[in-house]
């Protein structure tokens, strides 16, 4: 009995031997084919010409991206502020003196929104029928909706169609610029004056 379990014992001990033999054998080749080429497989690193100048490319773009990052502004000022906190993030020439240009029909367009409704239909006054610039080309008579002129005001940058909601909201131009500086303090636009609804250059 005790002759059987002993080689039984032996049989099993010659398997598991053989077994771990294979299993050493086999992660052997594969640590040689995975290893090489500072644990690089050799079945995907192929130094050949190609791959050289490929990583050429990818090293100097990684050098590229640590360099500190430059800003190319276009225009004279510049200003990021964070809306959450309003804190100012970036500044140059935030509070240089310039014409607003069309940024001016932002504001316009929100003196419109507070006072008007959208589907008002409005009849186009003569001073707004060939206003210089950019333009709808509306002409003095013609009907149309305040969501119209808005679309107008901001897609086409009209300046018939800033000059005919600001005459629609307060019967003039003058009044309506009145009514944009007001707004402007409101909001902390301390230092911005407007003249017109449209932002065209006035002295």
């Amino acid at each position: 009995m005790r002759d059987e379990r002993v080689k039984s014992l032996s049989k099993a001990l010659v398997f598991v031997a053989v077994i771990v033999t294979v299993v050493l054998t086999i992660f052997n080749c594969i640590g040689r084919i995975y290893g090489a080429k500072n644990f690089k497989s050799i079945l995907k690193y192929a130094e050949n010409e190609n791959n050289i100048e490929e990583n050429k490319v990818v090293n100097a773009q990684n050098d590229e991206n640590k360099a500190p990052f430059v800003l190319h502004k276009q225009g004279r000022g510049a200003v990021c502020i964070e809306q959450s906190t309003k804190r100012i993030l970036f500044e140059d020439g935030a509070h240089d003196k310039c014409y607003p240009a069309s940024t001016t029909k932002i504001l316009t367009a929100l003196i419109v929104l507070e006072n008007l409704e959208l589907d008002r239909i409005v009849t186009v006054p003569a001073e707004a029928q060939g206003v210089e610039g950019s333009s709808l080309y509306l002409k003095a008579g013609q009907k149309i909706t305040v969501e119209d002129l808005l679309l107008g005001l901001m897609l086409r940058s009209g300046n018939d169609a800033a000059v005919t909601l600001a005459m629609e909201t307060c019967g003039d131009v003058k009044s309506f610029a009145k009514l944009m500086n007001e707004k402007a303090r409101s909001v902390g636009a301390v230092n911005s004056h407007f003249a017109n609804p449209h932002g065209l250059d006035d002295k």
